[in-house]
């Protein structure tokens, strides 16, 4: 994901963890998902999110249900992301 810098760092990052909450049934410390600010350049910070599935056959709908998650929930805090 990314986002202006112009947006705050530590509230997209708790508006994307708050929302991935309860995302995957894995329970262990561990297996957790997260967000790491891996570059910020030309006014942008970006954002890796990222989380564990279950069930590793189904990658592909897990990486949109993750895109898809993290989208709503920086919309719902009114993260800009243009």
């Amino acid at each position: 994901i990314s986002i202006p810098v112009s947006q705050d760092l530590e509230k997209a990052t708790a508006a994307i963890l708050e929302g991935l909450k309860g995302f995957s049934s894995l329970t262990e410390e561990s297996s957790k998902p997260g967000v790491i600010c891996e570059t910020v350049s030309e006014g942008r910070m970006n954002l890796l999110v990222y989380a564990f599935a279950a069930d590793p056959v189904d990658q592909d709908s897990e990486k949109t249900r993750l895109m898809v998650t993290t989208l709503r929930a920086l919309k719902q805090n009114k993260i800009d992301l243009s």
